[in-house]
């Protein structure tokens, strides 16, 4: 959904812009795959320093959201208060992080 009059990164992008487990198996069968299963699994997270936690907040959490702001500023205000909480986190820079794991098989084609 775009919001006129708003600039590019203040425009929203939905839950992170990742679909759940029922629309990506919706998007699978409309792909044409078969068999499709989805679900999401636990993968708890800890990263072993600041400077990793905050490498994976800004290049895997949230990239794409990040490279909305205009300049690297707010960004990395952004990022360096979450690794700064996350610091303080028992343990330190844990994610409670989820994967979405895909399965399915490609339709084959019927000549008639």
């Amino acid at each position: 959904m775009e919001r006129r009059g708003l600039p590019p990164h203040r425009q929203p992008a939905g839950a992170l812009g990742r679909p759940c487990s029922t629309t990506t198996a919706e998007r699978l069968r409309a792909a044409g795959f078969a068999e499709v299963e989805t679900g999401l699994h636990a993968a708890p997270t800890v990263l072993p320093d600041a400077d990793e936690y905050r490498a994976f907040l800004a290049n895997v959490i949230f990239g794409a959201h990040l490279a909305r702001l205009p300049d690297n500023g707010p960004r990395q205000v952004f990022v360096e208060a979450l690794t700064e909480q996350a610091a303080a986190d028992d343990p330190p820079f844990w994610l409670d992080y989820w994967r979405l794991n895909l399965r399915g098989r490609r339709r084959s084609s019927v000549l008639g």
